[in-house]
């Protein structure tokens, strides 16, 4: 049996494309929302003659009606809780004192405001565990066969289930404003399950943060009751890496949690040729847009992009290098992982700096040596502020010092600008693709090695 996988960093647990998407969603609600309250007032299907008809009337009432979804949420939630508290054992330091502890420390380490309450419900036969909240509380629902099957022979398991179902409180993914920002757009089909799966990514993060030995709890949902402790995890993460392909892919758009395997897989895997590949993703859509975007709404897709690669790729690098490192030792490596990462950073900038100011100067020395507007004069005075002070200037602000330059000269320099910068960002942005290409292929090429062995270390530096 593997040692488990390593956590990630406490403020890494959310999957990084967990947010974006959630803001998509919320924006697809609200244009949800504001449709059916455009609609219902216009009736622009109805043709005018019959606008004040009871006919019309009745459909404007049934739209409005969509909009109930609100207090009737509301009502369920409430009504869900009185219920479990009605059919179900709640966990007190009277009833299954161990595991009330447990969501004691979790609830703790998490920094959750309130204290969750547990309970052991009948599933009946359901091996199932969900969180839930209603007005000023929050709760954790454990089926009963699920329960047993986990209390009685693998305690890790039972953590990392229960810090799961915490995960979603921490997430806030059932508080009652979420829940809400994603009413309307969450039923439309393949998108909710889309965010769905993602949250359940994120909440299982913070079940291996909580009990990195745990993740069997995950083993008991692919292999069924009384196995998990027999099944072995490598081999299991080898069947998950290779479940790729169009026909996977595809009968996983309806369901609303990831296959078990993938999700035992993302927990041991490193996960980094992910990361890589979406960052040069991101920045592979960037490049062609740098020139033509008229606003800088057009690249926050692409960014958006890059900068969830980058987030996978953080936690996943710090728990690659910090994994292997002996206890009495993961202090000095975290510094030095720390000080590695931040004189990277730092020289990865003024590299990719220096290469987009000789691209702009080389341009815009072309540029103007193949004008035929400006000046030799002139000609050469561009070519001496450019060796002396390179920079990337807007137009406004270069046009403010041509202001005592003649019509013609300044329109051809701010010409030559315009076309200079772009190129410039295309050829600086170059550098980080292609170190993100160079981190896909070695993350590719690594795939095929043996994942390192998490230490008590790197358990106790990130969980």
């Amino acid at each position: 049996m593997s040692a488990g996988p390593t956590a990630p960093a406490p403020n890494r647990l959310r999957h990084p494309a967990e947010i974006p998407f959630f803001a998509f969603m919320v924006i697809l609600n609200v244009a949800v929302v504001v449709g059916i309250v455009r609609v219902a007032l216009v009736l622009p299907f109805v043709p005018p003659a019959l606008q004040d008809t009871a006919w019309a009337h009745a459909i404007r009432g049934a739209l409005f009606e969509l909009l109930l979804l609100v207090p009737a949420l509301v009502v369920v939630r409430e009504t869900q809780r009185a219920s479990t508290r009605g059919t179900a054992v709640q966990v007190s330091p009277e009833q299954y004192p161990e595991l009330y502890g447990v969501a004691e420390e979790f609830a703790a380490r998490l920094g959750l405001r309130r204290r969750p309450a547990v309970f052991l419900a009948n599933g009946n036969g359901a091996l199932n565990a969900f969180a839930a909240q209603a007005t000023g509380h929050d709760y954790v629902v454990l089926s009963n066969e699920l329960f047993t099957n986990l209390y009685r022979g693998n305690r890790e398991g039972l953590r990392f289930i229960l810090g799961h179902e915490l995960g979603h409180i921490r997430l806030h993914h059932v508080a009652l404003w979420y829940q809400l920002s994603v009413a309307y757009s969450g039923r439309i089909p393949l998108l909710g399950q889309a965010l769905s799966r993602l949250r359940e990514y994120s909440c299982d993060r913070h079940g291996a943060h909580l009990a990195p030995h745990g993740a069997t709890g995950l083993v008991l949902l692919a292999s069924g009751r009384h196995t998990e402790q027999e099944v072995d995890i490598p081999a299991l993460v080898r069947q998950g890496r290779a479940l790729r392909g169009f026909w996977v892919g595809l009968a996983q758009l309806p369901r609303s949690h990831p296959y078990t395997v993938r999700r035992v897989e993302r927990l041991y895997g490193l996960g980094l040729a992910a990361g890589f590949g979406l960052l040069v993703l991101g920045i592979g859509v960037l490049l062609p847009l740098v020139p033509r975007a008229g606003t800088g709404w057009v690249l926050v897709g692409p960014l958006v992009i890059a900068g969830a690669g980058l987030g996978l790729l953080v936690s996943q690098l710090n728990n690659y290098t910090l994994s292997p490192v002996p206890e009495e030792r993961v202090s000095e490596a975290a510094g030095v992982n720390s000080a590695a990462g931040s004189f990277g950073l730092s020289f990865g900038l003024a590299f990719a700096g220096a290469i987009m100011l000789a691209a702009l100067a080389w341009t815009f020395t072309a540029e103007t040596d193949a004008s035929t507007v400006l000046p030799p004069v002139e000609k050469q005075q561009v070519a001496q502020a450019l060796e002396e002070d390179a920079e990337l200037m807007s137009n406004t602000r270069l046009a403010e010092l041509l202001a005592t330059q003649p019509e013609a000269i300044r329109q051809e320099i701010l010409r030559i600008n315009t076309e200079a910068r772009p190129f410039a960002l295309q050829v600086g942005l170059l550098v980080p693709l292609l170190a993100a290409a160079a981190g896909l292929a070695n993350s590719l090429r690594m795939r095929r090695l043996p994942d390192p062995t998490p230490s008590g270390a790197a358990e106790t530096t990130l969980g």
